[in-house]
């Protein structure tokens, strides 16, 4: 995976459980924030984050924050869907 800038963030507890059930990196994670394609809004406020891994899978970022982005970001959640 390429190096890339990271944003500040925090992680909730809520994303740190689905990081571990979904098998989600933290370097993954930084990476979706970097190089994320797609923005969505999500339901009740936040934005989810859509980005192409390497292998060809997606990963979602669901963060707290509105866009446009600003730091720190609050990572609500995270998936993955496999190609």
């Amino acid at each position: 995976m390429p190096i890339v800038a990271v944003m500040h963030y925090l992680l909730t507890n809520h994303a740190r459980q689905r990081m571990s059930e979904r098998s989600i990196s933290i370097s993954e994670v930084e990476f979706t924030l970097s190089n994320f394609f797609l923005s969505i809004p999500g339901d009740g406020g936040g934005t989810g984050l859509y980005a192409l891994m390497p292998e060809g899978d997606v990963v979602i970022v669901w963060v707290a924050n509105q866009l446009p982005l600003q730091e720190p970001l609050t990572i609500k959640s995270v998936a993955r869907r496999v190609k």
